[in-house]
Parts: C-alpha cells; sequence; structure tokens
C-alpha cells in the first residue's frame, strides 16, 4: 500500500490532501493519505488569516500561473464543496485617510477622513474566503474519501526507514510511529525546523508576526458592504496601512503591521498576540472605522506568515529524496495559493509530474525546488 503521509493541516496541507483523494489514479484500496499536525486543522496563519484572493496581483513573478489558477479553482472548489465558508468574490478599494478628508466612499468608512478612493479589484478579480471554515471543509472532505487526520507532534523523521517519530496531542510522553512512501512537509512558518530531520529542507524558512482582530457586526449587517479594504492612514503624526475585510457573516477582520516583534514560537499554541498591537488596531479601527469599531470584539490574535528565502514558495520534491517533498513559505498569499500548491504536489506525488497546465518553471526545476538556501 501507498502511505502519502502530509505533515501540517494548514492551508497548504489541507488542499494538498483533498486534491490527493480527488486525484484521478488515488486509489482508497490501495492508497492511503494521512495528515498529521500537532494542533488541528488551520490552528496557526491559516486559521487567523483575512481570506482575500487576488487573481492577478502576482502577474508578472514566478507566481503568475499558480495565482491564476488557485484563484479560479477557489470559484471552483465553493461549488464542489457545497459548504458555507464565506467565499464571494468583492470590490476592493485602496482608500487614504487624513485629517483633511471628505472624498465619498463606502458608508460604513469614516468620510470626514478619507481624502482618497481608487479602485484595487472589481468583483471579476478579487474575492475572498473565511479561511478557517474553508480548510475545515477541504479536511473534511478529504477525510470522508479516504484521508486521516492524526494530531501530535512530530519530534523526529528518519528517511533511512522511512518512519515518523511522533507524540499524540492527547499523550504526555508516549512517543508512536508510523511509516511512509511519500512524505510531504507542509509546516508553514515551522518548516525551517524539518532541516534538522531532512538537511536539504532550507533552515531559513520563517516567519513574521502578523496581529488581528474581528469585530462581530451582524446584529447591524447594513453597516457593511462587500468591498475589501486596504488603507493608508497618515493622521497625528502617524502612517499605518491596516486591512479591512467584511465577511458574510456579519463580522469584520482588520489586520496591521507588528508593532511589538516576537521570534517563533516552537507552536502555534504559543503564538498570542501582543497587547500593545490589540491596542493599536482598536485606534486604528476607531479613526477610520468607528461604527464597527463600536461593535463587540470577538477574536484579539496573531499569527506567523510564512517567509521563504527569496520569497518565493518553497515548493516540490526535495533535491537528494525520490519520496520527500515540502510546500511551504507562501507568505500573505498562503490562502489564495493553495489550491493550485494542492494540485501541483498532488500530480508530483502521484503522477511524477505536473500536468495541471501551471507553470511552475519559476519554483521547481525538473519537479524539484528552485529555492536555494
Amino acid at each position: 500500500m501507498r502511505v502519502i503521509v502530509v505533515v501540517g493541516a494548514g492551508s497548504i496541507g489541507s488542499n494538498i490532501a483533498y486534491h490527493l483523494v480527488h486525484h484521478a489514479s488515488f486509489d482508497a484500496s490501495k492508497d492511503k493519505v494521512i495528515v498529521i499536525d500537532r494542533e488541528g486543522v488551520a490552528c496557526a496563519a491559516s486559521g487567523k488569516a483575512g481570506g482575500f484572493l487576488a487573481q492577478d496581483w502576482s502577474d508578472g513573478t514566478p507566481l503568475q500561473s499558480l495565482a491564476r489558477a488557485s484563484f479560479k479553482r477557489h470559484a471552483e472548489l465553493a461549488k464542489l464543496l457545497n459548504v458555507d465558508y464565506g467565499y464571494r468574490p468583492m470590490d476592493t478599494l485602496h482608500v487614504a485617510f487624513s485629517e483633511r478628508g471628505g472624498k465619498k466612499s463606502v458608508w460604513w468608512l469614516n468620510q470626514d477622513k478619507v481624502s482618497r478612493v481608487s479602485v484595487m479589484g472589481t468583483t471579476s478579480n478579487t474575492a475572498q474566503v473565511h479561511p478557517r471554515l474553508l480548510m475545515n471543509a477541504l479536511m473534511d472532505d478529504a477525510v470522508k474519501n479516504g484521508a486521516q487526520l492524526v494530531l501530535g507532534t512530530v519530534v523526529n523523521i528518519d528517511t533511512s526507514t522511512n518512519t515518523i517519530h511522533y507524540i499524540p496531542k492527547d499523550a504526555s510522553t508516549a512517543e508512536e510511529t508510523m511509516t511512509y512512501t511519500d512524505i510531504i512537509i507542509a509546516m508553514g512558518p515551522w518548516t525551517g525546523t524539518a532541516s534538522a530531520w531532512i538537511p536539504n529542507i532550507p533552515s531559513s524558512i520563517n516567519g513574521f508576526k502578523a496581529p488581528s482582530i474581528v469585530f462581530k457586526t451582524s446584529d447591524l449587517p447594513q453597516m457593511v458592504s462587500p468591498h475589501a479594504i486596504f488603507t493608508q492612514i497618515s493622521m497625528k503624526g502617524k502612517v499605518a496601512s491596516p486591512e479591512i475585510y467584511p465577511r458574510p457573516d456579519g463580522t469584520v477582520y482588520i489586520c496591521g503591521e507588528c508593532i511589538t516583534p516576537d521570534t517563533l514560537p516552537p507552536s502555534p499554541a504559543d503564538v498570542a498576540p501582543s497587547p500593545a498591537d490589540m491596542e493599536e488596531l482598536k485606534k486604528l479601527a476607531a479613526q477610520v472605522i468607528p461604527d464597527v469599531a463600536a461593535c463587540p470584539v470577538i477574536a484579539e490574535q496573531a499569527c506567523y506568515v510564512p517567509v521563504p528565502p527569496g520569497n518565493v514558495p518553497v515548493m516540490g520534491r526535495v533535491k537528494g529524496y525520490d519520496n520527500v517533498y515540502v510546500a511551504a513559505g507562501h507568505t500573505v498569499w498562503g490562502i489564495l495559493n493553495g489550491p493550485g500548491t494542492g494540485m501541483v504536489i498532488s500530480e508530483l506525488v502521484l503522477s511524477g509530474q505536473v500536468t495541471c497546465g501551471i507553470d511552475v518553471s519559476g519554483i521547481m526545476d525538473g519537479g524539484v525546488f528552485a529555492v536555494d538556501e
């Protein structure tokens, strides 16, 4: 039996699992997909991201084909999964705020402070999802079609025996093992730690901290419209650029830069928002979306966005191994590019080549990831 293990259940791991079990050559009677994650599905950045999707914002880069194919696949998945996870096309604006405002914009922004408005995208090329709900829908479907989800912390990968050593989440010290025929490392910003077991995986894959808060406006749904807002706020001697995403469930997500940077902790469970970051986001919200900012806050959170060397995702087979693959480092576009990555990696593992039409020439070389340390 072929046993394919995916380490990581975020956007990349969940999409890979889904596309593996739906690949034309996958046979549940002969093939097995196991996803292992130390905390659960979408427990890190994939569960705390904004979920913004853009069709053509990567044009002119090595990710152009991947992004365009992923954007299209998101629309297809919304129909295939038949689960409401907040997918919808939406208009996208860039809005500048300053003391000299007064420009007209969408009604729930502070019109007195709006100084400039421009269109960044329309419903034809920008959209959104609720990331955590999407990842759970993908994993639920994968499990229904033959995959298995295991909660546990990987402590060693022995490539000489194709064995994973892990400690189950519900156990304190009892170590268990599982064997694999193929393994895919999709650990987000923690992928670099796998270089201790698989030396050719770049150890420099890391992450930067990103804080966010979520307001509940569902009692006042008329307060917001389906517009993604990228801002530039220049007031009171400060400049900031938070992003604002209203969701169909009546919540409004706002994220910004981290003013209290921190190092990547050992586990997603150890990631905590800084009180200073939360206070800053609330102040910014009060300046530009005062009615929303007066609503209850239902989430104060932070995550680490994965950053690869060269800002190009590390995707493909690991040099020196026939059965070890990696897919990580998708930066802020991990939610967008998850479906395309799932398509590419599933084809590479199950058929040995990429046939889905995605141009990976700037990402892979002969199926091996092209990023150097």
